[in-house]
């Protein structure tokens, strides 16, 4: 086997593209039109399987020997450091402006898993995909990719030094190991990307987060190292540069978050920076571009860039939602802790010389030590709700309704309603209750059995989410189908049933613009359904309910805090708002009125047209025509679109009382 002797000089033209990758990595979470940026972590890898094995080798060439308990300490000493600072200085911030409600205890986790090199493992099973809204507030996501790399440090030296001591015997033997794992990894990806499910420990090793996923890219890096280095022609290596950097830009618009990965496209970007580290061995404009002391630069400083840039980026938002380009701005404002560290910490502990036991202990204390005790700190007080009744309340709002709990709140489209599972009280010998509707009808489940408990009767609750209790169709969406038949199934069923008291709720229709503003027709041209039309639905599903001996009651629509500028979640609100009462959006009913006119509409009609009770709340919740997500100590929201339980509870007079009259 032929390889060419390497030289101790780094390559100006990889720092570069260290730059590139975090580049994109940044715009991509700074919300910037790079939809495939964080593609910049397969550039990443590419790059550390070509620079580690290639460190590997060169040091197996000058000894003969390959000092593994040198190159962990080394890996150790250049990453763990700094990557403790920046997770000791999330913890403090997380305590006064995390949220109690998910967040910290997601950070804090998120902390000790990536200082034990498993944050990717963690996030897997914590946070969610890569994508989702939950990932969005981890103020550590980007770890994921720091532990993969570690994993692959730990990993793959053992088997190279496996390979390169059989090489004596059999020349080719490091070419045929990395490539057997190559082929390997990258064959259970794309059986991933195409849908195939692996069961138990794989579905972690195997998908966006999982090493065995990624080993394909650093397989690649580390095959650059053996491929032989014959002269090639200027044209050739000008030709593979250009090819190599075009593929790399191209795909980050090529492959976007929909696409499913990682995949068949990510060979893009991995095969295109392999192709740029491979024309390097001779000068060429591109390497030239790269190896320009600003991008050289930049690639000095990516790793703490990379470090820093997402949680400065977290944070900020969640403390200044509103804020025009904030991500942006904060982007760049943390190149600034970035040079700290990389000043500081990261540049003067990768050249300074630790021989003692001591030294490396002390090294391990700070830099591995008390960042998880923070972490572990963190954990302990979230979970103690900081002994503060706010948070407790806090937390308590966001309980699920008693429907969740117990699987009434059903989808569609449907399998069977489970109707026995979701009757309460059933020894009671009063009249039935009846509640039906979406998951504004859900969210009055507590309510409605507290009133049935206090007055004997038994209670049926079935919360078709999404879905209001019209029975609509073909209206253009495929989902109006599917409520329908929710409707239609709940109608015939309740033929059958005990003649009772039955109560509808709902919000709005998913399959129809939000508001019926334009009463007329859909993008696609079908007709949409206007209020009077919506009212006369529900009043045919009322009047279908009365014939069969039913009592029926409408339940008009609560405000929703979903409408900017009056946006509520209450997962957004950090520690110091949360005690201090600042976690409460007040909103003039006038507003929500409007946004909900048409619904307030439909449901008034139909209760006048069917000659039933209207239940209206929006009294209670907006007292002098202010509505507001906190009264007093009591959280009357879970999220923008529903009341808490607690809330829920504090209504029920009203519902003792519309009952009676019912």
């Amino acid at each position: 086997m032929q390889t060419t002797k390497i030289t101790a000089s780094r390559r100006l033209d990889v720092q570069g593209l260290r730059a590139l990758a975090v580049l994109v990595v940044v715009l991509f979470h700074a919300g910037l039109p790079v939809p495939g940026g964080f593609i910049g972590v397969d550039i990443f890898f590419v790059i550390s399987g070509f620079v580690i094995t290639q460190l590997l080798v060169r040091e197996r060439e000058m000894n003969g020997r390959v000092d593994l308990r040198r190159f962990y300490l080394r890996r150790y000493k250049r990453l763990t450091p700094a990557l403790g600072l920046m997770v000791a200085v999330v913890m403090l911030v997380m305590i006064p402006l995390g949220s109690p409600l998910g967040q910290q205890g997601l950070a804090a986790e998120t902390g000790i898993g990536a200082l034990l090199l498993v944050a990717n493992f963690v996030i897997a099973s914590s946070t969610g995909g890569y994508f989702d809204l939950r990932a969005e507030t981890n103020p550590l996501l980007n770890t994921w990719s720091l532990s993969v790399e570690e994993q692959f440090y730990i990993v793959f030296p053992i088997l190279l030094i496996g390979a390169l001591s059989i090489a004596k015997r059999r020349g080719r033997m490091p070419v045929v190991v990395i490539a057997l794992v190559t082929v390997l990894s990258l064959g259970a990806t794309l059986l991933t990307s195409r849908g195939y499910e692996f069961d138990g420990p794989l579905q972690y090793l195997v998908g966006f987060y999982g090493p065995l996923a990624r080993a394909w890219e650093f397989g690649i890096g580390a095959l650059l190292v053996f491929i032989p280095r014959r002269a090639v022609s200027r044209f050739v290596s000008e030709g593979s540069a250009w090819l190599g950097i075009t593929m790399v830009l191209a795909s980050l618009w090529i492959i976007t978050p929909s696409t499913p990965g990682p995949g068949v496209r990510n060979l893009i970007p991995v095969l295109g920076t392999a192709l740029v580290i491979w024309s390097g061995q001779r000068p060429t404009l591109v390497g030239r571009l790269l190896s320009h002391p600003g991008p050289v630069a930049l690639g000095d400083v990516s790793y703490s860039w990379y470090l820093w840039h997402w949680p400065v980026i977290v944070i900020t938002v969640s403390v200044f939602p509103d804020v025009p380009l904030l991500p942006v701005i904060a982007a760049l404002a943390s190149l600034i802790p970035s040079y700290l560290s990389y000043r500081w910490v990261e540049n003067p502990l990768r050249y300074r010389s630790i021989d003692t036991r001591g030294g490396w202990g002390r090294l391990i204390t700070v830099s591995t030590g008390v960042p998880i005790l923070l972490s572990m700190s963190v954990l302990v007080l979230n979970a103690q709700s900081f002994w503060s009744p706010a948070v407790v309340s806090a937390r308590a709002s966001t309980d699920p309704h008693v429907d969740s709990v117990r699987g009434c709140a059903i989808d569609v489209p449907l399998d069977e309603i489970p109707w026995d599972e979701c009757t309460w009280n059933t020894e009671a010998s009063g009249v039935p209750i009846y509640l039906f509707g979406d998951s504004n009808a859900g969210q009055f489940s507590d309510t409605v059995l507290q009133v049935a408990k206090e007055t004997g009767r038994p209670v049926t609750v079935l919360a078709a989410n999404g879905c209001p209790f019209m029975d609509v169709r073909d209206f253009g969406e495929p989902d109006s189908n599917t409520c329908a038949e929710y409707v239609s199934t709940v109608l015939q069923e309740m033929t059958e049933r005990p003649r009772g008291t039955v109560l509808i709720a709902s919000s709005a229709l998913p399959w129809t613009p939000a508001e019926f503003a334009d009463k007329g027709t859909f993008e696609t041209g079908d007709p949409g359904p206007d209020p009077d039309y919506l009212a006369s639905v529900l009043s045919a599903s009322v009047v279908a309910l009365q014939s069969e001996g039913h009592d029926v009651g409408l339940l008009q629509i609560l405000p929703h805090f979903s409408r900017d500028p009056y946006v509520y979640d209450p997962a957004g609100c950090g520690l110091i708002d949360t005690v201090t009462g600042s976690c409460n959006i007040r909103m003039p009913r006038g507003f929500a009125d409007q946004m909900q006119a048409d619904m307030i509409y439909v449901y008034r009609s139909a209760a006048e047209s069917a000659g039933v009770p209207l239940l209206d709340l929006r009294g209670q919740i907006c007292p002098q025509q202010v509505c507001s997500t906190l009264e007093g100590e009591r959280f009357r929201y879970r999220d923008g679109g529903h009341i808490s339980v607690e809330e829920g509870l504090a209504l029920t007079p009203f519902f003792e009382e519309f009952l009676e009259e019912d």
